[in-house]
């Protein structure tokens, strides 16, 4: 008869994997009943803890405590971490407290001076007017030097006293204390510990620098005044003026509804006005050529002669001139006067400077600004003597300068990719 081994009997293998997890989760109760109970005790022990007794003494307590050896070691941690932490910020506190002592002292032995000096004065029938900033000794030197006959020295020919000067130091040294208005000084100053009669002193100061430094200011920008004036008149009329007339002759100069120039002497000599042939386009230009007449007084001043304005219209594209001649007359004026333009910035570049630190323009304001543009006016001057060499444009075609300063012929679908690259379009 065949027989199963008993460790092999199906029966006892579960009985006995039955009673061993039965034994684990009876030992995790157990154990999850036991940290409990330790978690209780600590927390209990805690609120019996005497806020009088010393850390040691509050240490020892826990540590008799019935609890397991890893639950003491998280214990003994923590309490080091608090005492650490305790340590720094009692340090802490400890100087805080004893700076507000020394300047609550300070402030204290201040008062008890002031107080002392008003009843000295006082015995000896001195106005406390007379003895603002000073101590009892030196209002009993200065009764005895008025007693003797001496001249009575003012408030601002008495020395300061040592312990003044230093406090008005600490006052002057601290961060912000230059950006402060007079008013906000005397409160610094006084608030510090300084006679009312030293911090108005001390504050006034301020405001004498600031007027001088005004007056400074003010001098020098009507030293400068015409200039800027007139620097700013100029380009003023040229943006708003002339540069808009003269990039849309530029766009019509390639028009080709234009009258050519030979038909424009010939209709001036008939006295047959432009209307009559019914070209928009050619009325639009000499009406643009003749508003650019608007330019003279800024040429010539407010008294112009004819023959001035026979040499002014010489200068300006009109109908009596080639397509390519009024584009290139046209481009060749917007180029002199990028001069304008960067004489203008520079000058505000300056100007706004020395309005945002407040400090008066330099005596040589005008030769910096001309040593500074001087490069750009070089290339300038270069690039308007170039424009001469522009005569035959390929159809289709843009006359640029290249970042180089080189006359370059860009394609029409181009044209937007030389802007962005550097390019300078020439019309």
């Amino acid at each position: 008869m065949f027989t199963l081994e008993r460790s092999a009997d199906p029966f006892t293998t579960f009985a006995t994997s039955l009673a061993g997890s039965g034994l684990q989760k009876l030992n995790e109760r157990a154990a999850k009943a036991k940290d409990q109970k330790e978690n209780e005790l600590i927390q209990g022990s805690f609120a019996k803890l005497n806020e009088d007794s010393t850390p040691f003494e509050q240490l020892s307590t826990l540590m008799s405590l019935d609890i397991s050896p890893d639950k003491k070691k998280l214990l003994l941690e923590g309490f080091k971490n608090l005492n650490t932490a305790s340590a720094q910020l009692s340090k802490g506190q400890q100087q805080q407290q004893t700076l507000q002592e020394k300047q609550t002292l300070q402030q204290q032995q201040a008062l008890q001076k002031q107080e002392q000096a008003k009843l000295v004065a006082k015995r000896l029938g001195i106005s406390e007017s007379d003895i603002q900033g000073l101590d009892a000794k030196q209002v009993l030197d200065l009764y005895k030097a008025e007693k003797s006959g001496l001249a009575k020295p003012s408030i601002t020919e008495r020395p300061i006293d040592p312990e003044q000067l230093d406090l008005i130091e600490k006052v002057r040294q601290q961060p912000g204390f230059q950006d402060l208005d007079e008013l906000e000084q005397y409160q610094a100053f006084t608030r510090a510990g300084v006679s009312r009669a030293n911090a108005e002193a001390e504050s006034k100061l301020k405001g004498q620098q600031l007027e001088r430094l005004g007056k400074g200011v003010e001098t020098a920008y009507k030293r400068h005044e015409n200039f800027i004036n007139d620097t700013t008149s100029s380009y003023r009329a040229f943006e708003t003026e002339m540069k808009p007339r003269l990039l849309q002759m530029q766009k019509l100069a390639s028009d080709d509804q234009l009258i050519g120039p030979t038909s424009s002497v010939f209709l001036e000599s008939l006295g047959i006005p432009l209307g009559a042939l019914e070209n928009p386009s050619s009325e639009l230009y000499q009406k643009l050529s003749q508003d650019l007449l608007k330019g003279l007084p800024e040429t010539y001043g407010s008294r112009i002669l004819k023959v001035e304005v026979d040499n002014f219209l010489k200068t300006i594209p009109t109908l009596l001139n080639s397509p390519q001649g009024r584009r290139m007359i046209a481009s060749n004026m917007l180029k002199l006067a990028e001069m304008k333009e960067v004489y203008y910035n520079q000058m505000r570049n300056l100007q706004r400077k020395s309005l945002d630190e407040n400090k008066p323009l330099p005596m040589d304001f005008q030769q910096r600004i001309f040593d500074d543009v001087k490069p750009q006016i070089d290339r300038i001057n270069e690039e308007f003597v170039k424009m001469a060499d522009v005569e035959d444009v390929p159809k289709n075609h843009v006359p640029f300068f290249s970042p180089t300063g080189e006359i370059q012929f860009v394609p029409q679908e181009h044209v937007q990719w030389a802007i962005e690259n550097g390019g300078k379009r020439i019309w």
